[in-house]
C-alpha cells in the first residue's frame, strides 16, 4: 500500500512518531554534546596553589560564577572530576585539583588530614577567599572536616 492510499490518520500518526523519535534524538544528541564538551568551549587555566607546609597543589580553573572546589576520592587525581567539571563550568569558577602525591601536586610528610585541609584552604585563597566545596568518597570526608575547620570561607558543602 502506498503513503498516498493510507487513510490520512494513520499518515498523521506515523508522521507524528517520526515527529518524536527525531525529537528524542536531538536531545540525546544535544545532553552527550553538553555532558562530554561542557556546552561551549570554556577556556581551562592550570595553576598552582603552595599550601602551608610547602606543598604545591596542581590544579585547573575553568567556567564563571561562585567558586565551586572539587575534591576528588583517595585513588584519583583531577582526571576523574573532568567530567563534572566540564559540566558544571558554565554555572560555576570550577577549580579541579590534585590532591597531594597525585597528578601534578607535590608531597610533604608525613600525611595528615590537617594537611590536606590546609590544601584546600590554599586553593579557597588563591580563588577569593570562600568557596563552595564539592568532595566525593573520602574527598566528602575530606570537604566536610575543611568545612568544620575553615568556617565561612566553605559557603556551600555538597558531599557524594
Amino acid at each position: 500500500m502506498s503513503e498516498t492510499s493510507r487513510p490520512y490518520r494513520v499518515r498523521r500518526r506515523t508522521a507524528a512518531a517520526a515527529a518524536g523519535s527525531l525529537a528524542v534524538i536531538v536531545l540525546a544528541i544535544a545532553t552527550y554534546m553538553a555532558l562530554n564538551t561542557g556546552g561551549a568551549a570554556v577556556a581551562i587555566v592550570q595553576k598552582t596553589a603552595t599550601s602551608k607546609d610547602g606543598t604545591l597543589v596542581a590544579y585547573e580553573r575553568t567556567g564563571t560564577g561562585p567558586v565551586a572546589i572539587l575534591v576528588a576520592c583517595a585513588l584519583a587525581d583531577r582526571a576523574g572530576t573532568t567530567g563534572l567539571a566540564k559540566s558544571l563550568a558554565g554555572h560555576f569558577t570550577v577549580v579541579n585539583y590534585d590532591r597531594r602525591g597525585r597528578g601534578k601536586s607535590t608531597d610533604t610528610q608525613p600525611y595528615a588530614v590537617e594537611r590536606e585541609v590546609e590544601d584546600i584552604d590554599a586553593l579557597i585563597g588563591a580563588s577569593g577567599g570562600s568557596a563552595f566545596v564539592f568532595g566525593s568518597s573520602s574527598g566528602a570526608v575530606l570537604a566536610l572536616e575543611a568545612a568544620s575547620k575553615l568556617g565561612s570561607k566553605v559557603t556551600k558543602l555538597f558531599l557524594y
